[in-house]
């Protein structure tokens, strides 16, 4: 094939791309019951963890289940479900579907003052008076991906016109990031140790994908 007839044929393409990736807002888990000492500061008070900071972050993300999403790995969560005249299921494993006719009722971080933790458990109560050992917002929340493109093709006719065919994608993937909102205090009872719905992530933003067409003639 000669070079004319190729530029011909495939010359006259543009190609253009956008990606923005930004790592999730900072976020931390509290227990914020206040005691007599700390009232002052009880909504931001830290909850207490077994782990060190670096194997806490690799336990975060976002971790799809047939019963939620959530941004801890569900391995170190409890989930109770119930069913009417069924025995109720305790720390059942979040990433099987549940059984007929039962229902979702609670998913915990935390074990109850008092009693024994429970397996993989690694957050737990803060005593009375007493505070955190867990850095606050020292957790990136969930990060944010999306991905637009481009794609045109110029043809010259004669010296001083131009016919151009474009085609663009927003949200190229068709991706729908999870995150807690923007609610700061949305995002404050989905990660207190208190909650019945820890690191459950029911919301998610991006517009489904958009694709358009267009066609522009310069003289």
């Amino acid at each position: 094939m000669s070079e004319g007839l190729a530029s011909h044929i495939f010359g006259g393409f543009q190609f253009s791309s956008i990606v923005n990736l930004i790592s999730g807002p900072p976020v931390g888990v509290i227990d914020p019951r206040a005691t007599s000492t700390i009232t002052f500061q009880s909504d931001r008070q830290s909850a207490i963890t077994s782990l060190t900071l670096p194997e806490l972050k690799k336990l975060t993300g976002t971790f799809r289940t047939p019963n939620g999403i959530y941004f801890f790995d569900p391995k170190i969560l409890c989930a109770t479900a119930t069913a009417p005249g069924q025995p109720t299921l305790t720390c059942f494993d979040l990433y099987q579907p549940l059984p007929a006719g039962y229902t979702l009722n609670s998913v915990r971080a935390a074990s109850p003052l008092g009693q024994a933790p429970f397996a993989g458990q690694v957050f737990f109560f803060n005593q009375a008076g007493s505070t955190g050992n867990i850095q606050r917002n020292a957790i990136n929340g969930t990060p944010y991906l999306n991905w637009d493109a481009g794609l045109s093709r110029n043809f010259r006719i004669g010296e001083t016109q131009r016919l151009q065919i474009r085609a663009e994608a927003f949200n190229v993937l068709n991706r729908q990031v999870p995150f807690f909102g923007t609610s700061t205090a949305y995002t404050s009872s989905r990660l207190d140790v208190n909650s019945n719905n820890f690191g459950r992530i029911t919301q998610s933003y991006n517009d489904p994908r958009i694709i358009q067409f267009g066609v522009r003639y310069d003289f």
